[in-house]
């Protein structure tokens, strides 16, 4: 799936809400974090409507991805390459890591809607502009997924 530009718009403009509706830059990146924690424990019972919804996926894993080779996401969903073949692609060439935190939910998608982690890449590899930037939030521990990668080819 490819990310419109309303979709990309739709994501900014609910991570963008949560600023708008904080008291403060700190207390609204808090807020955000605990909703999007809450989305990656709900992953398993939204995977029905995740490819109709991409912004969901996209949400959960909002600041667990940090995104190394844009280009290569952006190449690859220009391209409209297949789910699979793209989330192949980024892992190979490790284009990103993701936080400790986020590696249960990106697991779960890798094996059950690789379309949805697609999406949930592409979305978070793009700038969310913030009337207020958000505080910088505490250091995440980013690691490759490539850990396990005997385990997926087994």
């Amino acid at each position: 799936m490819s990310i419109t530009p309303k979709i990309q718009a739709e994501f900014s403009e609910h991570i963008a809400l949560f600023f708008a509706r904080g008291k403060s830059k700190a207390e609204a990146q808090k807020q955000l974090d605990k909703h999007c924690n809450e989305m990656l424990e709900q992953l398993p019972e939204m995977l029905s409507i995740l490819n109709e919804y991409p912004v969901y996926a996209g949400i959960a894993f909002y600041g667990k991805m940090q995104i190394g080779d844009r280009k290569l996401i952006s190449r690859l969903a220009a391209a409209r390459t297949s789910a699979e073949e793209a989330v192949s692609s980024v892992r190979s060439k490790k284009a990103l890591k993701v936080a400790a935190s986020a590696k249960a939910g990106w697991d779960f998608l890798l094996e059950n809607d690789q379309k949805a982690l697609w999406s949930a890449i592409q979305l978070n590899s793009h700038t969310v502009k913030i009337a207020s930037a958000p505080v910088e939030d505490e250091e995440e521990d980013y690691q490759n997924d490539d850990e396990d990668l005997d385990d997926d080819n087994e």
